[in-house]
């Protein structure tokens, strides 16, 4: 699935809709190669139909 960040050097949020009906077992993300580095701060993953929280990842 391919997705786009917002240019910018200020903290974004990005949700990104992933179609999934079964059990996600693995995800991977690859960020783009950029002059700049991406930082990513955490990563929450929710279904969809009831928004609950499934798995968070928070980085330092």
């Amino acid at each position: 699935m391919t997705f786009s960040l917002p240019p910018g050097t200020e903290w974004k949020d990005v949700v990104i809709d992933l179609p999934v009906k079964e059990k996600v077992q693995i995800i991977r993300l690859y960020l783009p190669a950029q002059k700049t580095p991406v930082e990513v701060q955490s990563i929450r993953y929710t279904d969809s139909q009831t928004d609950e929280l499934v798995k968070a990842w928070t980085f330092k």
